[in-house]
């Protein structure tokens, strides 16, 4: 599980953050779903890698009439979500993205998941194909693909850290029937940063809106 990866504080962390603060990138993102109107009603919405619900407590603040799902591999995560929204208790769920199906649904959302997992680009192509409308990809590209591993003092386990090649990515989103936008991250302006030594990476969104 993931929470393996993280140090013992990081747990009382993601709870603070999920009672405190809204997050930049959850509210770009409802910023492009209504643009590219999907909160206009009557919508579904996957929501994988979703953590404790910080995506859903800024969409609950908008009272967009959205109906939401949550997935995330990490059981503790879900367990605080459900605790802070007890009315998420049947639409959170815990799943591997990598092993499990999904229901199909009109706009799909993730943000710093794709970047972690063995198969990303499989991933992807299958979340695309069960979405109806517009999909939402919050990750690290670049001109060329990496992929580093991180381990954070005190954990148990590393984690990856990949970086996708910015054409491939786009050309692998085309390939599932979506035009293609990448957009500036808001809250990092897509600026390189330093994860850890030797790990630099930038942020961007990629918009795949379902071609008519």
């Amino acid at each position: 599980m993931f929470q393996q990866t993280q140090d013992a504080d990081y747990l009382a962390t993601v709870e603070a953050r999920v009672r405190g603060e809204y997050l930049t990138w959850c509210e770009q993102f409802l910023d492009l779903i209504a643009e590219h109107g999907g909160g206009d009603g009557g919508r579904t919405l996957n929501d994988i890698g979703c953590c404790a619900g910080q995506f859903y407590k800024s969409l609950k603040h908008r009272g967009l009439p959205i109906t939401y799902r949550g997935f995330d591999i990490e059981p503790a995560y879900i367990q605080i979500a459900r605790r802070i929204f007890p009315e998420l208790e049947g639409a959170t769920q815990q799943l591997d993205v990598e092993r499990e199906e999904l229901p199909t649904a009109d706009i799909t959302i993730v943000s710093a998941t794709l970047e972690h997992l063995t198969d990303p680009e499989a991933v992807v192509a299958r979340l695309l194909d069960r979405t109806r409308r517009l999909g939402i990809f919050r990750t690290f590209l670049g001109d060329a693909p990496l992929d580093q591993w991180r381990q954070k003092p005190q954990a148990p386990r590393p984690y990856r850290i990949r970086q996708f090649e910015r054409a491939a990515f786009v050309s692998l989103v085309e390939s599932r029937g979506f035009d293609v936008e990448i957009v500036e991250d808001r809250y990092t302006r897509s600026q390189p940063v330093q994860i850890d030594e030797g790990i630099v990476r930038s942020q961007f969104v990629v918009v795949a809106v379902r071609k008519e």
